[in-house]
This record gives structure tokens, sequence and C-alpha cells, in this order.
């Protein structure tokens, strides 16, 4: 089965909604529904499952929300919603065929290399304008990555591996997301950024002056080689987490 370009972004194919309190994409899970299960009645599809997954007590319902979008007749609905993570999983339960070709779209959201992706999301009426700075930018070249940004202090980081993926975090309070640049060759990782003021305090009047202002970098050699177009961001809570998925691991 080719599942390769199912997950085009056609208008009204599937809608989504970025939230700016969390930094996360929530999807109608009855549109992606109707994807991978080419049902007739998706959403009769998401009930029943719905239900199964309630009476086993999967936790996978309880971290679905639910949210306003718009439907075809041109109003806004409630419909279930789900964000990043929880819609693999529930991808995964249907048709594992399916999670590849979501991921890859999704690379597209978070490293908004798709224009189309902002036109369309935005003719729905559930995406702001200004989204498109809302992810750090993937530079796909070294020389894309090392022209933008002068490296200054070292910016501090966690990281850790599951079985199938590098997980790297850092702190980046006060860093517009626009303003932070990530490289990959696949065996080393390099983040780069800046913290800018808002609002310039002259200098007599500071009393106490701690807080660090300006670029700052990390590379990174990882502990495992991994995929460099498998990379998924995100910034929630002031943490910047991006996930490596390994180049040995068995994801379908």
């Amino acid at each position: 089965m080719d599942t390769e370009n199912k997950f085009e972004i056609k208008d009204n194919l599937i809608r989504y909604h970025f939230d700016q309190k969390t930094n996360k994409w929530h999807f109608s899970i009855v549109d992606v529904m109707s994807i991978i299960t080419k049902s007739s009645d998706a959403r009769n599809y998401w009930k029943v499952l719905k239900n199964r997954l309630k009476k086993r007590g999967n936790e996978l319902v309880t971290k679905c929300n639910q949210l306003k979008m718009k439907s075809n007749d041109g109003k806004y609905y409630l419909t279930d919603a789900a964000d990043e993570e929880t819609m693999l999983e529930i991808i995964a339960l249907v048709s594992k065929d399916y999670v590849s070709p979501f991921m890859r779209w999704l690379l597209g959201l978070n490293s908004n290399k798709s224009a189309s992706v902002m036109h369309n999301a935005n003719s729905l009426g559930i995406l702001s304008e200004d989204k498109t700075d809302s992810y750090p930018q993937i530079k796909s070249t070294a020389e894309d990555f090392e022209e933008n940004i002068d490296e200054d202090m070292e910016l501090l980081i966690d990281g850790y591996e599951t079985n199938e993926h590098i997980i790297i975090q850092a702190m980046v309070a006060g860093v517009s997301p626009k303003n932070i640049f990530i490289f990959t060759n696949g065996k080393i990782l390099k983040i780069k950024g800046e913290r800018i003021k808002t609002k310039e305090i002259l200098e007599e009047n500071y009393y106490n002056k701690e807080l660090y202002w300006g670029k700052f970098s990390r590379t990174i050699e990882l502990p495992t080689q991994i995929k460099t177009k498998k990379i998924i961001t995100t910034c929630e809570n002031q943490i910047l987490t991006i996930k490596l998925e390994k180049l040995d691991a068995n994801i379908i």
C-alpha cells in the first residue's frame, strides 16, 4: 500500500490548530481517521475506537480534548482533537503504515518548509498568520547554519535516550523560536540562538544585572547516528525539546 503521499495538504483534509499557550499542534482526530481508515463514516469509526479504549482503561482517551474547528458549512463545532504525540499513538494503534507519513508531514509543519501548509491552515481559519515563527528553524546544510549566528555562550542541555530516539532538552526562556537554529549531519547536533532584549534599559538604571542576553550555541556529539530527516522540535514551558530518531530504530 502506498502511504507516501496520503498526508498531502488539501483544503479541509486535516484540520489543525496551534495552541500558543502550550506551543503544540492539535489535530482533528476524525479527519486523520478518515485518511488512514478510508471509512465512509470516520466519525463513527473514532467513536467506536474511543469507547473500546475507555473500556480497556487506555490513557490515550484522557489525553484528547475538544476544540472548536471550522466545518465544511463554514461554522465552528467542537471536535475531538489530539496533540502531536497523542495523535501518533492513535495512528499506530490503527495502522502503523501511516506513522512515518504523518511524521514527515508533521516535520513540514515544525520546520516551516511548506508554504502551502501555512496557506491552507489560514484558509481554514484555525491558524494565526504569525505562527510561521513558532518553531526553531532546521537548516539543511552546514553553510546555511553557520552563516546565521556566531556562537557565544554555551547552551546548557539535558540529553537522554530511549530505544528508538535521542532526546535533547534546553531551557530557552526569553528566546523566540524564530531565533533558534538547528543543524545535524546525523552524527552531531548543533544548536544556535539569541536571547534579545525587548526593551533597552539605561546602564545607570541597573542595580543588579545577572541575566544573560545575547548569542548562545552548543555542539553535541550524538551517542549514535540519527536520521537527519526525522527531527521533531517543540517548545513547551520555555523548554526546547528536540526528538531525533535513531538510524537503526525499528519504526514503521
